[in-house]
């Protein structure tokens, strides 16, 4: 009986691996972009979403020096997907506008879908992709 329960331990933690962590489900991180300049305290974005992914958050952390974004998204979440990369936009809002401080976050190393290489992660606010909309 002593053996009994660890190998039903083991078996539900190797189980939890397989379908948390082995086949890409959960929440990963992703870049974003501002869709236009810096204004107030609303900042307007868009998440790079992939077509079988879902948009979990995005988290701020605001400081004197900078503001610095994290968005998630729900990786693998659709039964039904494609393979388009998808622009989401979303409004991000800051404790004060943003001024002289540094906009950080929008191509994390660890980001599932990445920014081109040319777009520094300590740099955001220039990385502005501007969305036409009709």
């Amino acid at each position: 009986m002593t053996l009994i329960r660890p190998a039903i331990i083991l078996t539900v933690f190797a189980a939890l691996l397989i379908f948390s962590g082995c086949w890409g489900w959960g929440v990963e991180r992703t870049s974003w972009q501002p869709t236009e300049p810096p204004s107030g305290t609303e900042l307007h974005i868009g998440v790079w979403v992939g077509g079988c992914d879902s948009f979990d958050t995005v988290t701020v952390r605001d400081t004197d020096q900078d503001a610095t974004l994290q968005a998630y998204i729900d990786d693998n979440t659709k039964s039904s997907c494609d393979d388009i990369l998808r622009f989401e936009p979303h409004t991000v809002r800051l404790r004060e506008p943003l001024l002289d401080r540094s906009l950080l976050g929008c191509n994390p190393t660890d980001a599932v879908y990445k920014l081109p290489e040319n777009i520094s992660n300590n740099d955001c606010a220039t990385a502005i992709r501007f969305v036409v909309t009709p």
